[in-house]
């Protein structure tokens, strides 16, 4: 095998290896062409996959690698570590009515009327459904089709409006 003084580097521009950057080792005498990554190439078809590089563009992919199997290794040793991580909810900072409201030892119990617009069939259809069916049965197809209209997002929108009503008025009785 012929090796030389100076190292030369290679570059893969195609194939599984691509991207990826090789030191020169030696050729043989079967015009194979190897690197000291084990990989090897026909020295004839070398032009088509590889480019040459540079020493600093080698070392810098070597100290990527590097890094990237460091990276690796640490989450392999998570990934087989069967100690249980603490997992501790992050702790919103509460605000300053927030305290107040959880300090309170007796708190009141109210119902907030709370109005939900939704689309109903109108008075005839429903007269003419509870005619020709079991009216149990047509307040349950009703009780669906209003469920598909309400989310959660309106809900809570008219809570907070309801809140919203119950602070004003409380709020107003105070200046009084």
């Amino acid at each position: 095998m012929e090796s030389f003084e100076n190292k030369k580097y290679y570059k893969w521009i195609s194939g599984p290896d691509q991207g990826n950057i090789e030191a020169y080792l030696a050729e043989d005498e079967t015009g194979r062409v190897w690197f000291e990554s084990g990989n090897s190439v026909l020295k004839d078809s070398m032009d088509s996959v590889m480019l040459e590089s540079t020493e600093s563009e080698y070392t810098y992919t070597l100290s990527m690698n590097k890094a990237n199997e460091d990276v690796f290794a640490k989450y392999e040793k998570l990934v087989n570590d069967p100690t249980p991580i603490e997992n501790k909810p992050i702790e919103k900072e509460k605000s300053a009515v927030k305290i107040i409201i959880e300090k309170q030892k007796k708190l009141n119990e109210i119902e907030l009327n709370i109005n939900i617009p939704v689309k109903l069939p109108n008075e005839k259809a429903i007269e003419f459904m509870t005619v020709m069916f079991d009216e149990d049965e047509v307040i349950e197809e009703i009780t669906e089709f209003v469920k598909e209209q309400v989310t959660s997002e309106v809900i809570l929108e008219m809570v907070k409006k309801a809140i919203k009503l119950r602070v004003s008025i409380c709020s107003s009785t105070e200046d009084e």
